[in-house]
């Protein structure tokens, strides 16, 4: 995922554009912008995989119309391997 715009510790001037990684520091925020383009549960994770099993994680549930011209999901079972 990619962020549209980045505030790094929450600044208004000069956000960041078109970007995949932010640093927030310990104590600190950040704020990020973003669009989804197709349905789905995303979710958010940090570089520490292992705090993952503690509960630090977060989902983004986006609802919407399917956009097959973008994003076709492999169902269990199916015959062809569509996919992104």
């Amino acid at each position: 995922m990619i962020f549209d715009r980045v505030y790094p510790e929450g600044a208004l001037a000069n956000p960041l554009s078109n970007v995949e990684t932010t640093h927030v520091p310990a104590g600190g925020a950040t704020v990020a912008e973003l669009k989804f383009d197709v349905p789905g549960t995303y979710s958010i994770v940090d570089h520490s995989l292992g705090r993952m099993e503690k509960g630090a994680a977060a989902q983004i549930v986006v609802d919407g119309p399917d956009r097959p011209d973008i994003f076709q999901p492999i169902h269990p079972r199916s015959a062809c391997s569509g996919g992104h």
